[in-house]
């Protein structure tokens, strides 16, 4: 059997639709300094469909709230820079002692079901 498929002239093929999720800094700092699972295997066996974006400054904000305690692993730092897009900001703001404790409640407050936010 074959197959004949007929285009007209000019159309384009569709290109397969990619879902865009943005990793927040509380979603950053939960899979640099926890073992959520779910979170991880995301970010490890990423699927060719979805595309993680951050930003700069949500970088930073989970980076800096980092605590000398936490088991940070630098090798989860490296991939997910291999998987995500990282767009800068214009007007960045300073992390202030509030913002990074209300970060690391978020982050490590165990979460019932999505991480990421598609």
């Amino acid at each position: 059997m074959i197959r004949i498929e007929i285009n007209a002239p000019g159309s384009q093929e569709r290109a397969p639709r990619r879902r865009n999720a943005f990793l927040n800094g509380a979603t950053i700092l939960r899979y640099l300094i926890t073992d959520d699972e779910k979170l991880e295997t995301a970010i490890i066996c990423k699927q060719p469909d979805v595309e993680f974006t951050t930003t700069d400054q949500e970088l930073y904000d989970a980076l800096a709230s980092v605590k000398p305690y936490d088991s940070f692993k630098l090798p989860k730092l490296v991939k997910l820079f291999e998987v995500s897009r990282v767009a800068g900001v214009m007007h960045k703001r300073v992390l202030t002692e509030e913002k990074l404790e209300a970060l690391r409640k978020e982050a490590l407050i165990p979460k019932s079901d999505e991480n990421i936010r598609p």
